[in-house]
């Protein structure tokens, strides 16, 4: 029987990576290096060791948790704040929770991501934050960002930062260079197994090859994350996470960022988040009154 995309296994329980992807540290001027650049153009994925300090992580995770007990108009939850097993994701917290704006606004994040992209420009696509508390049955399902999303290109980044301790049984996995492979975009898979949408986002999209095939085309690559540590991925590396088993909460907060490269969709179907500016026609770069440029 073919495995389901959320049968995510965690880190702990697969081989043990014949060698460790690389890791880096901003330099001491607060550049991303040259070498974090080259990584993430051939893996499509890269760890930035230490990117936010820990007064700016104490203060995210403050905004996190305001979050989850009183979420935005875009919150999804499956259970309830305290209760073991809660998951919780939303979206645009920087339009009311002031370390969300200062990660948009202020934080060297969007010039690691132009750098990173190789894009003189930035646009923000959304900020984001996801909880998975200590007991959550909840796996994110195999998948790639750009499923979801209604923007075209390699230049749509997730800026995706740890706010809690996160270990190898809890954390992300990523297939390695899936980044670069021809397959057209995929068609969207709920993150709630018993969720679904409406009319998601179709054009040009198929269904995901079966997992044993990803699996041989592309190595599983991870690290085990400190808070205040960050993966930078492509919206279309495949990625996933396993349930948090574990009796402690996984808090993270996320930023999408667009480069110059980067066009907008205008499939009519449903994106999730369902951001969209009617404005734009198929082919525009994002940027607008929706979208807005931040570099």
């Amino acid at each position: 029987m073919a495995r389901s995309v959320y049968d995510v296994t965690p880190a702990s329980r697969l081989p043990r990576q014949a060698e460790p992807p690389p890791e880096f540290r901003p330099t001491a001027s607060g550049e991303v290096p040259q070498a974090a650049v080259e990584a993430f153009g051939r893996d499509g994925v890269v760890c930035l060791r230490g990117a936010l300090g820990m007064e700016r992580v104490e203060a995210l995770r403050e905004g996190a948790d305001l979050s989850a007990g009183r979420p935005g108009p875009l919150g999804y939850k499956i259970g309830e704040p305290g209760q073991p097993g809660f998951f919780y994701y939303d979206f645009q917290l920087h339009e009311r929770i002031e370390a969300f704006r200062w990660l948009v606004y202020e934080s060297p994040v969007p010039c690691w991501g132009a750098r990173l992209m190789g894009s003189p420009g930035v646009t923000l696509y959304y900020s984001n934050l996801f909880v998975k508390d200590g007991g959550s049955k909840a796996a994110s399902p195999w998948h790639e960002d750009a499923s979801y999303q209604r923007i075209d290109g390699l230049q749509c980044i997730n800026f995706w930062i740890a706010l809690d301790a996160i270990p190898a049984e809890t954390t992300l996995l990523f297939k390695r260079g899936s980044h670069l492979k021809p397959d057209p975009l995929y068609r969207p898979r709920h993150f709630d197994p018993d969720g679904g949408y409406g009319v998601p986002l179709s054009l040009g999209r198929v269904d995901m090859p079966p997992l044993e095939e990803i699996d041989r085309r592309f190595e599983t690559v991870w690290w085990a994350l400190e808070p205040g540590d960050a993966v930078v991925f492509t919206q279309r590396t495949i990625h996933g996470a396993p349930a948090n088993t574990l009796g402690t909460r996984r808090r993270a907060a996320a930023l999408l960022l667009i480069g110059d490269e980067a066009t907008y969709n205008a499939d009519p179907g449903e994106s999730d988040p369902p951001f969209r500016d009617d404005s734009l026609s198929h082919g525009d770069h994002p940027a607008g009154d929706v979208f807005l440029r931040l570099i």
